[in-house]
């Protein structure tokens, strides 16, 4: 896919959030998990086309990078609203290397607002960024 693609396609993927369409505590998490999902692939995408890993080093300096380079459209309200939950909370970020792969996770503390490093009812998304340049990325839960 090409890279004029791959932006259209996490545009399209953020312009595409339905509201009003699931009850309340599915809304919120499908919310959550779809701006989760939004930043993972946005940073995926930027890795792919050679940024650095060593530039996403917070939240803030991974969206900053994100929407000034063009892998995610963001207003300036949409861009805060992608480093929270649906109830507001900001996200978690954790960046670790071991072994030669570094880790980018970034979490939700969920409904009940409390951190369980992504156990409990935490929503997140998992970066994976081994040597030789494979990336991937999951979420959790699944679906």
């Amino acid at each position: 896919m090409t890279r004029l693609g791959c932006r259209f396609l996490v545009s399209s993927i953020l312009l595409g959030v339905c509201y009003g369409c699931s009850p309340d505590f599915t809304m919120a998490r499908d919310v959550t998990l779809h701006r989760l999902s939004t930043l993972a692939e946005g940073i995926t995408i930027s890795l792919q086309e050679r940024e650095k890993v060593e530039d996403l080093t917070s939240l803030e300096n991974a969206v900053r990078l994100l929407t000034e380079k063009g892998y995610v459209k963001a207003s300036p309200s949409t861009r805060s609203e992608l480093m929270q939950d649906y109830w507001k909370r900001p996200f978690e970020w954790e960046l670790s290397q071991t072994d030669g792969k570094t880790r980018i996770r970034i979490l939700s503390r969920g409904p009940n607002g409390i951190l369980e490093n992504g156990q409990g009812d935490d929503l997140f998304v998992e970066i994976l960024v081994r040597r030789g340049g494979d990336i991937s990325w999951r979420r959790h839960p699944e679906r």
